[in-house]
């Protein structure tokens, strides 16, 4: 059983709490749902097909993105699975990708002599990290940004009945 599943104190013990799902491949893997649902065999979970999706489009479109680049940068915790599994995507693509926290990071040696560098982000990345990244990226030279249309998130999920 996963470290802290049986520490899980739901006010109706048979139905269990409603967790979020952990990242795909991430580190709790198939057996966290699986030891919560052995411990409440009712637990009510979100459905199979909304699962990551969000970590599946953004790997995907690193994919896009890499395809079209020199050198990929991703915006992101090196504790985030999330991050570290976007730079490994572009990485396996053959295209040196790097991560950093913050513009700050950015060793300039990464972009010398690229003529498009990818930017994108983890999941938790704030907006204004991203755009501090960019504007960093153009004082070093890159001069030009566009986006990539990615496919467009639509799903959501709904509050639990008792905060609604």
């Amino acid at each position: 059983m996963p470290a802290g599943a049986h520490l899980v104190l739901p006010p109706d013990p048979a139905r269990g709490p409603s967790p979020p799902p952990p990242p795909r491949g991430g580190p709790a893997g198939p057996r966290g749902p699986a030891a919560l649902r052995a411990r409440f065999p009712n637990i009510v979970g979100p459905k199979k097909d909304d699962i990551c999706y969000a970590t599946q489009n953004r790997q995907d479109a690193v994919k896009t993105l890499a395809s079209q680049c020199d050198a990929v940068i991703v915006v992101g915790s090196p504790t985030s699975s999330n991050s570290n599994r976007l730079r490994e995507v572009a990485k396996n693509l053959g295209v040196p990708a790097y991560m950093v926290d913050d513009a700050s990071e950015i060793d300039p040696r990464w972009v010398l002599g690229t003529q498009q560098v990818g930017v994108t982000a983890g999941a938790s990345a704030p907006e204004i990290l991203v755009r501090a990244v960019i504007d960093r990226l153009e004082q070093l030279g890159i001069g030009s940004v566009s986006d990539l249309n990615g496919v467009q998130e639509k799903v959501g999920f709904p509050l639990p009945k008792g905060l609604v």
